[in-house]
């Protein structure tokens, strides 16, 4: 599932909301960044269950996770630094 977002500032974030089944495992990759990107997964309680700075090419951030519950997480996509903007492209895979 491939996404496009923009983030402005630090305090800005794009909140993509995906369905995962328990026992699955999924990847969630930045692809293309002109920033440094961060990245959290929440469940549906906004509990953050994973949350990655880099992992992935170059300063693009990964996540890789198996859930142990189905239900709805939020993927949230963020800049490392303070006042970094730019437009990135995220995929979710599924293994």
């Amino acid at each position: 599932m491939p996404f496009e977002g923009q983030c402005g500032s630090y305090y800005d974030f794009d909140d993509i909301e995906i369905t995962a089944t328990a026992g699955v495992t999924y990847s969630i990759e930045i692809l293309d960044a002109g920033f440094d990107t961060y990245r959290h997964l929440t469940d549906e309680l906004c509990t953050v269950v994973a949350s990655k700075d880099d992992g992935g090419y170059d300063l693009f951030s990964l996540i890789v996770f198996t859930p142990t519950v189905s239900g709805v997480y939020a993927i949230v996509v963020t800049s490392y630094g303070s006042d970094v903007t730019g437009c990135y492209d995220t995929t979710l895979s599924v293994y």
